[in-house]
């Protein structure tokens, strides 16, 4: 499922506004009620993926036991 960010712009607000969202078709939705109440505001959705930290451990881990490996095998 893609998650995505929903940005809001308007003359009344001083920067940007994100939300989070849980799939795009919920940002999608949340958009057109937003320019129904301000036809000004600039809405857009965003796809957003929240990165998996523990698949990056175990990813660098394996690295690291091909590399002890390696210099067990060279002799170093």
């Amino acid at each position: 499922m893609i998650k995505a960010i929903l940005i809001i712009s308007s003359m009344f607000i001083d920067g940007d506004i994100r939300t989070n969202m849980p799939s795009m078709e919920k940002c999608m939705i949340a958009k057109t009620q937003i320019l129904e109440q301000d036809p000004n505001a600039k809405v857009m959705c965003v796809p957003h993926y929240k990165e998996d930290t523990s698949r990056k451990f175990k990813d660098f881990m394996g690295h690291m036991g091909k590399l002890v490996k390696e210099m067990e095998r060279t002799g170093q």
